[in-house]
């Protein structure tokens, strides 16, 4: 395997930055942990990376630090200025294969792919659950989105985050069955420089993830009111998003009278701690693809509880070997499961060992075998420099 052309990943990851203050976190998305995290698990088998970013200005390094071997390399914000600058960089790098991530990245992919031909292989990846987009759209936009998805035939491979998706763009979306594959998120497991014991005599139930709708944190504060009456509980719920979200949670919190029971500490550096900490960690989302949270919790050990949103909770724990899964909405029976798990924890080390199997090294080898097998078997064909 040749290492000298480069793999780029293109994906949303530090889109319209020049909008935000320099003090928001820079991986507020699941789609931005995907990017940092397969283009370092690349980068540590040897593969050259490069990490494009649709921006105009890169963060300074030490908001961003990168693994040897990833380059940032910035492409514009704007529609048109980043299809030139990714069309340069195609006939400038000569990428052994771009990596899309998103509709928006996958869309500006595909119309490149029709000027480059197959100077780079094409993989788009796909991290919604398509069923659950198409239901909140209205007629219009639903045909326009599946006009969308079915111009993915055009790329040489389209993988899914996790079967569940799969299997729910299969059935919405007419695509090559041979050119649609499952590729699970690279995980690592979370540092803690500095454990945190429960020597308070709390008991922590715990919910991660960015502050909006689809996360279901109302839900979760729903069910922790079903449990308030143990003083031992608290409800700690990490990470930052949308401030009208976050706002409408605090009053759900306060009417529910729950206000000196639950904590909001927002983004927190050393998330494994809290992972280590908890007593049970708790997903409450209303829909997912495959939930990071989730897989970090079972490689820090945390018990678990999950609602069987689509898609990936049931996928992750094995329809409920590593962990509890209850109906989705079922908010009396995710109490109950939290209560389960905060009697009987379960097995730790086998929860270790589920994660392991999303392991960053083992998820980037499938990639790198993948990307081979498209670069033998793509057939060249001439193509007029335009650039020249």
């Amino acid at each position: 395997m040749s290492l000298s052309r480069p793999v780029a990943v293109y994906s949303s990851f530090l889109r319209n930055r020049a909008r935000k203050p320099d003090t928001a976190p820079l991986v507020q998305h699941g789609i931005d942990r995907w990017t940092l995290e397969l283009a370092a698990a690349l980068a540590q088998c040897g593969q050259r990376v490069d990490l494009l970013v649709k921006t105009d200005r890169l963060p300074p390094s030490d908001r961003m630090p990168l693994p040897e071997g990833v380059r940032l390399v910035k492409v514009g914000r704007t529609r048109l200025r980043s299809f030139w600058s990714l069309l340069h960089y195609v006939y400038r790098e000569r990428p052994r294969a771009v990596i899309g991530g998103l509709r928006f990245a996958n869309l500006q992919l595909l119309q490149l792919k029709r000027l480059c031909g197959a100077r780079a292989v094409l993989i788009l990846t796909v991290h919604d659950h398509v069923g659950t987009r198409l239901a909140a759209l209205g007629e219009r936009r639903r045909k326009a989105y599946l006009r969308e998805l079915r111009r993915y035939a055009c790329a040489d491979a389209v993988v899914c985050v996790s079967e569940g998706v799969r299997s729910d763009l299969v059935a919405h979306v007419e695509l090559p069955p041979a050119r649609m594959l499952t590729v699970y998120n690279p995980v690592r497991v979370p540092p803690c420089d500095q454990p945190r014991g429960s020597d308070d005599g709390l008991r922590i139930v715990l919910g991660v993830g960015r502050l909006g709708p689809d996360k279901g944190f109302d839900r979760l504060v729903d069910a922790f009111a079903l449990l308030a009456a143990d003083p031992s509980l608290r409800l700690v719920i990490c990470g930052t998003g949308v401030e009208s979200v976050a706002v409408d949670l605090r009053r759900h919190i306060a009417a529910r009278g729950l206000q000196d029971r639950v904590d909001l500490p927002g983004h927190v550096d050393e998330i494994g701690c809290w992972y280590r900490r908890a007593a049970v960690f708790v997903l409450s989302s209303r829909t997912e693809a495959l939930p990071y949270v989730l897989l970090e919790a079972l490689a820090c050990g945390a018990p678990v509880v999950a609602f069987d949103c689509p898609t990936g909770p049931a996928e992750i724990l094995d329809g409920g070997r590593f962990g509890r899964v209850v109906p989705n909405g079922d908010v009396a029976a995710l109490a109950a499961a939290i209560s389960a798990a905060l009697d009987d924890p379960g097995n730790a080390d086998e929860r270790r060992e589920r994660a392991r199997q999303f392991d960053p090294a083992h998820i980037a080898d499938t990639w790198l075998r993948l990307i081979d097998e498209l670069s033998v078997a793509a057939q060249p064909q001439p193509v007029r420099d335009l650039l020249a």
